[in-house]
């Protein structure tokens, strides 16, 4: 899953109508200025009309495939590292979509200290875990091809990052056609 080529269709088959789902929770919070962390190929973008976008990820190949896809104005995608990164820019929101189970307990700790650091006024994290009887082959196929294999319950998200943030609101959503159920938690900085 390295390849933006199959990336975006594997996305679309597996994932049913999670963007319908996603916008109904959290649309309200698309408007402003927005950090896209984990961005991959920008699909985020393609679903909000934000005073400001900047996507970052750790792929060059998704990065530059987005360049090519959003041509648009305010909106912006670079290459970086989200756990060695402070955000910068003071964004209205910073959204991390299913790519916390891409990252290691160690790893999100580093995240949520970059967070802080940063002092962020709204985080909304969205990750996936598989579900039913493909679950199995489905968290199997995610860590050999895209090296995602920490999948987490939404008691265990909050667990990670409730050390360095304030969380507002966690919880859990299915959307129509998925394979996936999406653990997910809207947080804010914790005021020295």
């Amino acid at each position: 899953l390295n390849s933006p080529g199959f990336f975006d269709p594997v996305q679309y088959l597996t994932n049913g109508n999670f963007w319908e789902e996603f916008l109904k929770r959290f649309g309200g919070a698309t408007e402003g200025r927005v950090v896209d962390l984990a961005c991959g190929t920008g699909e985020l973008r393609r679903h909000i009309t934000p005073q400001n976008y900047f996507g970052v990820d750790f792929n060059p190949d998704f990065i530059s495939h987005a360049q090519k896809r959003f041509q648009l104005p305010n909106t912006r995608f670079a290459v970086g590292d989200i756990t060695k990164n402070k955000i910068k820019g003071d964004p209205d929101t910073v959204f991390f979509i299913s790519a916390a189970h891409h990252l290691d307990d160690t790893q999100m700790a580093l995240f949520g200290r970059n967070l802080k650091a940063s002092k962020v006024r709204k985080f909304i994290l969205v990750d996936g875990r598989p579900k039913g009887i493909l679950a199995h082959p489905l968290a199997f196929l995610d860590a050999w091809l895209g090296g995602g294999k920490y999948f987490r319950s939404p008691q265990e998200l909050m667990a990670l990052v409730r050390p360095h943030l304030k969380i507002q609101e966690s919880g859990e959503f299915s959307a129509k056609l998925s394979f996936y159920t999406y653990p997910f938690l809207v947080a804010t900085t914790i005021k020295p």
